[in-house]
């Protein structure tokens, strides 16, 4: 490989075109900043998608094989998406909210973790994302839903076989609800209202799904984020005394190897690829992987 240091530098750098470092660079880039994502994978379009389980496998399964070292080494790849919008592009777009009692599953249930926060903490964030996002839903008819704002959208009807599951659980004395959908049941945030034409794990075609191509993404470009597609990060870059991290190593699909530098860098790649960019970044100051010194990245 031919290695090229570049002098570029950006005020934020975003490791992942998904779900989440989209709307990080949208919030960036419209508060000034210089924004650029890095995508290992390939540019994908809202007129690439089709409503089909072919095109599904294509969107889940689309990235490099992974072989795993020992004995029995087989390739595989990671169904984390691959591309433009991630995992996004093939979600089914069921948005509930935790309830208060997962934050305290060791308080409440005596077994896991409790979190470090509690769900009156999120909760003006799940009414803020709800409206900018679009979901559809009856939180009238969700009796266990936690406190908040109810949803922007009339619910999604429910169909025969969803009514069928209903009556079943009202003969117990059961109470149901529309799942809450990132879906558009009616035309809104400059989207059309769904078709019904099946496959949201193919990626929706029409726009109605919230996914990032119809999002933040579009945000983020207009406010002038840059985005490279078929970039693969490869090491995460710190300074000297190794107190603060200054930017990002990748290899283009033609081989070359390029720096940026960055006054923040945001790991958005999933969980899987989060820990790997992590542990591969290993120097002198940080032998075992940079935010890593227990020992635990990787393993929970």
């Amino acid at each position: 490989m031919k290695k090229i240091s570049s002098l570029h530098k950006v005020d934020t750098l975003i490791v992942g075109a998904g779900a989440s470092g989209c709307l990080v660079a949208a919030k960036s880039a419209r508060a000034g900043q210089n924004v650029l994502i890095l995508e290992a994978g390939p540019e994908r379009k809202l007129e690439d998608l089709f409503s089909s389980q072919i095109w599904a496998r294509k969107l889940k399964w689309g990235g490099a094989h992974v072989e795993e070292e020992g004995n029995l080494k087989i390739g595989h790849a990671f169904n984390s998406g691959y591309g433009t919008g991630g995992s996004a592009l093939h979600h089914f777009a069921v948005w509930p909210r935790l309830h208060a009692n997962d934050f305290k599953v060791r308080d409440t249930y005596g077994v896991g973790l409790d979190w470090p926060f509690e769900y009156a903490e999120l909760q003006p964030y799940y009414d803020r994302i709800q409206k900018e996002i679009g979901i559809s839903g009856d939180a009238s008819q969700e009796t266990w839903r936690p406190p908040g704002d109810a949803y922007p959208m009339p619910a999604l009807p429910v169909f025969p076989q969803g009514r069928i599951i209903a009556r079943g659980f009202s003969a117990r004395g059961m109470q149901t609800a529309p799942i809450p959908l990132a879906i558009n049941s009616v035309p809104g945030n400059q989207r059309p209202a769904c078709l019904f034409d099946g496959w949201c794990d193919a990626g929706c075609p029409t726009g109605a799904l919230a996914n990032p191509l119809v999002t933040y993404l579009p945000q983020a470009l207009k406010a002038g984020c840059e985005i490279r597609h078929n970039a693969t990060v490869t090491k995460i870059l710190h300074n000297k005394p190794g107190t603060a991290v200054i930017g990002v190593e990748y290899v283009t699909r033609n081989g070359s190897v390029h720096q940026v530098l960055a006054d923040t860098v945001v790991l958005a790649a999933f969980a899987v690829q989060n820990a790997r960019l992590l542990l591969a970044s290993r120097t002198d100051k940080f032998p075992d992987g940079l935010a890593n010194e227990h020992g635990l990245v990787g393993r929970y």
